[in-house]
């Protein structure tokens, strides 16, 4: 399953798509705006959980983590 494509194609579809969701926001960004919980431990807290189950680190993700809970405190 799948389509395949080479690099030129790959480069073209981005930069369409890009092009077509200039103007969009996440629903992350609008949950932040409107003073909401955003959908963060559902997606990268997630990760980060089975990151430290696994012995895994991911200091990236921990950090954009902290970021965002960070983020949503101070839009409350």
């Amino acid at each position: 399953v799948g389509m395949e494509m080479d690099e030129e194609e790959m480069v073209e579809k981005t930069q369409e798509v890009l092009r077509v969701t200039a103007e969009n926001y996440s629903s992350m960004v609008q949950s932040l705006r409107k003073g909401k919980s955003t959908e963060i431990d559902s997606i990268n807290g997630y990760m980060l959980r089975m990151a430290v189950k696994y012995g895994v680190r991911v200091p990236i993700n921990e950090l954009l983590v902290k970021m965002v809970k960070i983020r949503e405190e101070m839009m409350r």
